[in-house]
């Protein structure tokens, strides 16, 4: 059974303390860390404290974890997220995004954030210190962006923080410094790496990736749109299309690919199983199940729900088919 767990000293803790939920909370360095849960006690994240940073196991069996922002450090550290396993969403303000097996984000530590599980996947969470990443003001421009799924120095950075998520209990307390300082500098890396990506793209081309990465990260929004896309980068719709001019799909084509494919690869997982396509649909930002329908066999040449019986068959019938 998945459970709901909270790290932090603000109001999110104290909300568990209700009903027949029987909390506990273990106190770290002025740090309450609360799962609710029913008798018998549930798993509850593992934390650590390695100098001045701060490893959080979350197991499988906490759906939810909610950050309150309200560490006495939490202005002065980032929060990198690694999906060990499994399928999360990630939501910090108004944004929200999917998180995949292998890959990492960064979230702002001095702001609430929850991690939510999808498929009962593993998730580590390591607080960094801003000044060991060169960080030392806003960290807006690489919040939310994902890291890992193709390789390089970010997959090299999710493989090494799982290993060491996983096996941190095995590891001398001498040695945990210098794998977190390894981690911190795998993560200025790949920091650096975007700076001078972000430094060499023209305008034109940074704004679509700009968008590119704002769609993807809101798509469970039925709202997003063309005027929602102009008044969140203060440009004008015209603009909004030029900078998908030569590219092969337009912005509206763009937001329902994306869409489609999320939706897709809901109707694969067998732990959706109880979930309608309907359900589904409008999980990932469709509003209309008919206009649904319609798109995705226009996409996949078959309906939604003949695609979802084929793919869980093929799954019984080759269990090991990831």
């Amino acid at each position: 059974m998945l459970r709901h767990a909270s790290f932090g000293t603000g109001a999110s803790a104290a909300a568990l303390h209700t009903g027949p939920w029987r909390p506990r909370v273990v106190k770290d360095s002025g740090t309450a860390l609360a799962v609710a849960a029913p008798q018998p006690p549930s798993p509850k994240p593992d934390a650590f404290t390695i100098g001045r940073f701060r490893l959080l196991r979350l197991p499988a069996s906490c759906a939810e974890f909610d950050y309150d922002g309200c560490r006495p450090d939490a202005a002065a550290s980032v929060a990198v997220i690694v999906q060990r396993r499994g399928l999360s969403t990630i939501g910090q303000g108004s944004t929200q995004f999917a998180l995949r097996g292998g890959e990492w984000t960064v979230c702002d530590a001095s702001r609430p954030f929850t991690v939510s599980s999808v498929d009962a996947g593993e998730r580590a969470i390591l607080m960094i210190p801003k000044d060991r990443l060169g960080l030392s003001r806003n960290v807006s421009t690489f919040c939310g962006l994902t890291f890992g799924g193709a390789g390089g120095t970010g997959g090299l950075l999710a493989a090494f923080l799982t290993d060491m998520a996983r096996d941190i209990d095995r590891i001398p307390d001498g040695d945990r410094l210098e794998l977190a300082d390894t981690s911190a500098l795998l993560v200025r890396l790949v920091v650096a790496d975007v700076r001078q990506s972000q430094w060499q793209r023209s305008a034109q081309e940074l704004l679509r990736e700009r968008i590119k990465d704002y769609v993807r990260r809101n798509l469970r929004n039925q709202c997003l749109s063309i005027d929602e896309l102009s008044d969140v980068f203060r440009c004008s719709k015209r603009h909004l299309h030029k900078a998908f001019a030569g590219e092969e799909m337009t912005l509206n084509q763009y937001i329902w690919f994306e869409r489609l494919e999320r939706c897709s690869e809901a109707l694969r997982d067998p732990a959706n199983a109880h979930r309608s396509v309907t359900e589904i649909s409008f999980m990932w930002g469709f509003n209309n199940s008919a206009h649904f329908s319609k798109a995705f066999k226009l996409r996949f040449n078959v309906p939604p729900t003949a695609y979802r019986g084929k793919a869980l068959e093929r799954r019984h019938e080759n269990p090991t088919d990831s």
